[in-house]
């Protein structure tokens, strides 16, 4: 039966009425084939509201291939913070010098011993025979108790000479030539020029030394060098403290090399390569692609927890290895990302789109 011109007036001004009292209320109208109700509202005091993060992108295997879009999964490699410090390759040649002269006292040490034994052992025959009056003359004794204290004299000048060079050598090159077993290989090495003498300025507050580094040479190619003792800073020509390292090969003397010096243990990490990264409002991404489909915009972590590598950048931090990322067309998904929505990119009537 259709509602009188009253009826209309008084249910217009109950749903006013009501609109009104939802609105007061904070509640929600629903329009239903029934009328308009109102939900109950949130509790007081809770925000509902989302940070929206980047979207989800999907895109058909045929959008794939003609974007040239390649994925590969994130390779897992160790991530370990470095320090990256001037190293000066040094002359070995002093080195080579003072081992000689040591090797030499050595010798002569070796001599005196012998000869200080053979004075003594002489000195006391000839005090045994002149006690029991044999054919020892006093002269004869007195004889082989002077020659006996000369060599024993000329015994402790070669071990105090042996003792000062070997000091010298401490003082110059460390306590890591003093070991006479592993001293002959690396001078061996050294004159051979399948090793280089680096000393390396620390850094600050250095406990404990690493005990092998990197060194970035001309060539391009790191090399490994291992810790061999502390550095006197008159000769390893470096601010603050300073150690000496062995390089795996053969450095030219005088140049400079960066050494890249490990802090702290290593960590878990991936790398990612740098055809994968974009740079978007001032900060780096990767996309990353999702196992229930399409791909997400994942943001490179903080310095703290990303380290320059060759061809990218090791992550210990917001990606785990084995995760599929976009290596190559991340421009792309980012242009297809931002587009505006309302644009459209396709011709209403494709014959007038023509000539």
């Amino acid at each position: 039966m259709p509602m009188t011109k009253i009826a209309r007036a008084g249910a217009l001004l109950f749903s006013v009425a009501a609109l009104a009292a939802a609105a007061t209320l904070g509640g929600v109208w629903l329009t239903t084939g029934f009328g308009t109700v109102a939900l109950p509202s949130a509790p007081a005091g809770q925000d509902t509201r989302k940070v929206p993060g980047p979207p989800v992108l999907t895109l058909d295997v045929g959008a794939l291939g003609a974007g040239g879009i390649t994925l590969a999964p994130l390779q897992a490699v160790p991530f370990r913070p470095v320090a990256r410090r001037y190293a000066h390759v040094l002359d070995p040649a002093p080195l080579f010098a003072q081992e000689s002269r040591i090797a030499a006292a050595q010798a002569a040490l070796v001599a005196a011993r012998a000869q200080a034994r053979l004075s003594r052992q002489e000195y006391a025959r000839d005090q045994s025979l002149f006690a029991h009056h044999q054919s020892v003359s006093q002269q004869v004794l007195m004889a082989a108790q002077a020659a006996e204290e000369t060599d024993a004299q000329r015994l402790v000048q070669a071990q105090a000479q042996l003792g000062d060079l070997r000091a010298g050598l401490r003082a110059q090159f460390g306590p890591a030539f003093l070991d006479a077993a592993s001293a002959q290989a690396m001078i061996a090495k050294l004159r051979g020029g399948a090793a280089a003498l680096v000393a390396v300025s620390l850094p600050a507050g250095t406990d404990t030394p690493a005990a092998r580094i990197q060194l970035e040479t001309d060539s391009g190619a790191p090399v490994g060098a291992d810790y061999l003792s502390a550095a006197p800073l008159s000769n390893a020509k470096a601010t603050g403290a300073a150690a000496y390292y062995l390089a795996d090969r053969g450095l030219e003397i005088g140049s400079q090399p960066m050494a890249l010096i490990p802090l702290g243990p290593a960590r878990a990490g991936v790398f990612l390569p740098e055809s994968a990264v974009i740079w978007f409002g001032g900060q780096r991404w990767v996309y990353v692609a999702r196992a229930s489909g399409g791909f997400t915009r994942h943001a490179l972590p903080d310095a703290a927890d990303l380290l320059p590598a060759k061809g990218g950048s090791v992550a210990a931090k917001g990606f785990t290895a084995g995760q599929r990322i976009v290596t190559h067309g991340a421009q792309l998904l980012l242009s297809q990302e931002i587009r505006p929505k309302d644009i459209k990119t396709e011709c209403p009537d494709p014959p007038e789109c023509d000539g």
